[in-house]
């Protein structure tokens, strides 16, 4: 019998583009397609998580303040967003330290904010880690990192951006386009692979 702990699972890797200022402004300074990252390890994308700087509230009235943030591409902001879906397998074992890690950041969700002072550090090329802000690259980068070193950046999470994650050759461009075509013509097709729910 196989050892469970060598399956192979996958996680996925969402970058996208959207129309907010901030969002332009990252794309403008770095040349990037893309300035904005989210990591699932579910083949339909809804454990989708980053971190944001929005604030206000969502349809439900509950309230949104910058930091950890669990999407929802039906969410108005994705609208008019283009996209980049990767994919990559990992072992169980991956998954499983990958989780850990995002179970420690849920966990701690109320104490964490975005870190707006962190992108320019990265447009510095100067590193600087603030206790408890992060950025959406930085915080992807450090769930990648708890796996180990196949999947992780040749850069500090702290300078990461969300192009420097996929230039991984362990990650596999699936998707690319509109974000409202993605549920359509992606998240069905074959190339995914289902991972069962190891939290």
């Amino acid at each position: 019998m196989a050892n469970r702990n060598n399956r192979s699972m996958n996680v996925y890797i969402l970058l996208s583009a959207n129309k907010t200022n901030i969002g332009t402004m990252i794309r403008s300074v770095t040349g990037e397609p893309y300035s904005h990252v989210s990591i699932a390890f579910s083949r339909n994308l809804k454990d989708l998580f980053s971190f944001s700087n929005r604030r206000g509230t969502y349809s439900d009235g509950t309230p949104l303040i910058g930091g950890l943030v669990e999407e929802d591409l039906s969410d108005d902001i994705f609208k008019e967003s283009t996209c980049a879906l990767y994919t990559a397998h990992v072992s169980q074992n991956e998954l499983t330290k990958m989780k850990r890690k995002l179970n420690k950041f849920i966990k701690n969700k109320k104490d964490l904010r975005y870190s707006t002072l962190g992108l320019f550090s990265v447009l510095l090329n100067k590193e600087w880690e603030r206790r408890r802000h992060f950025f959406c690259s930085q915080f992807v980068a450090e769930i990648l990192k708890s796996s180990g070193k196949r999947l992780s950046s040749s850069k500090p999470p702290s300078l990461t951006t969300p192009m420097d994650i996929v230039k991984n050759e362990n990650f596999e461009l699936v998707y690319e386009g509109p974000l409202n075509k993605l549920n359509k013509q992606v998240l069905k097709e074959s190339v995914f692979y289902f991972e069962e729910d190891f939290l």
